[in-house]
């Protein structure tokens, strides 16, 4: 048994040059992002002569520029993103992208079936230990948006629409 990733995660992929971006950020970060929206940007779409880096910024997402600005405002109000559109347009990556470059952690996650209940969404139980010392916060198994809730970083959802009601 190896213990090698299929992928990593965009974070892991892309840290030295996440590092170096936050090294050389200096601009004005909404509360608990790591990078400024600006830089937040030039992560996702690269970066050209005319921003002033000392190095380039390689693209990553390839799409509608727009829409990458658009997400970054709204996750920088503070309110949730909901990306939509047709299979293979890049919902996901572009999502991975954002969360890992706000709060390096793009990996709190819950993949939507037609068997996600919602204990996957809240929490579930060690049903061992609340048997023997009875319902706790040690007891308590938090999902991936938990968590990201409580660290006030990004949690996402992936394929919503394929969750029951």
């Amino acid at each position: 048994m190896t213990n090698e990733m299929l992928r990593a995660p965009a974070e892991v992929k892309y840290a030295e040059e996440l590092d170096w971006l936050e090294s050389v950020d200096d601009g004005p970060k909404p509360f608990s992002w790591r990078l400024s929206p600006r830089m937040v940007r030039l992560f996702v779409l690269g970066s050209e002569r005319s921003d002033g880096l000392e190095r380039e910024i390689s693209q990553k997402w390839f799409g509608e520029r727009s829409l990458v600005e658009r997400s970054i405002v709204t996750l920088a109000s503070d309110r949730g993103l909901l990306l939509i559109g047709d299979p293979g347009t890049g919902k996901s990556w572009l999502a991975e992208l954002l969360a890992a470059a706000i709060c390096r952690n793009s990996t709190l996650g819950v993949q939507g079936t037609a068997g996600t209940t919602e204990d996957h969404i809240k929490y579930s139980w060690n049903v061992s230990m609340v048997i023997a010392k009875g319902q706790s916060r040690e007891s308590m198994i938090p999902s991936p948006i938990m968590t990201a809730m409580e660290r006030g970083v990004i949690g996402r959802f992936e394929e919503l629409t394929r969750s029951t009601s």
